[in-house]
């Protein structure tokens, strides 16, 4: 029986510049601990830009594995491009980000 996990992030592209952080900062971790990025994937429909990571290879060697399917998860990393959404919709999200950062 196949089974197939992934482990997604969904993060904002937005003005609002917080050092360090960001969809690459995110991808550094799993970079970090072995996972290979494979793909940038584009939704110009759904306005998402997205990485995929599969798991550290030596997870698989013990099971003979080619790196996709394994006991450790893919990563898939989404950022939502907040600039190319309508200008209601960016404005929404500005405001729930400023809450969040600079309030919270």
């Amino acid at each position: 029986m196949a089974v197939h996990v992934h482990f997604t992030i969904l993060m904002t592209k937005c003005w609002i510049q917080i050092e360090g952080c960001g969809i690459m900062s995110i991808a550094q971790l799993f970079l970090d601990m072995g996972y290979e990025q494979r793909d940038e994937l584009r939704f110009p429909a759904k306005k998402l830009r997205a990485l995929w990571f599969a798991p550290p290879k030596w997870s698989l060697e013990s099971e003979g594995r080619d790196g996709v399917d394994g006991p450790l998860p893919r990563i898939f990393i989404s950022e939502l491009l907040v600039d190319e959404l309508s200008s209601h919709a960016q404005v929404h999200i500005y405001i729930y980000t400023y809450i969040y950062v600079y309030i919270k």
